[in-house]
């Protein structure tokens, strides 16, 4: 782990109090999704017309 338990488990317990801070998270996370299927139906369009 690159971040420290104790810290992550504070932002966590931050995160679970505010409703509207998870609620953002939630968003990101989609976005997150969303972005990276998006980018890999990119590539593998683009290598479908080199061929």
């Amino acid at each position: 782990m690159s971040m420290h338990p104790v810290l992550f488990y504070t932002i966590f317990l931050h995160v679970l109090h505010d409703k509207s801070l998870f609620n953002i998270f939630k968003i990101f996370e989609k976005y997150i999704v969303i972005k990276i299927i998006f980018e890999r139906r990119a590539v593998f369009f683009m290598r479908f017309k080199i061929r």
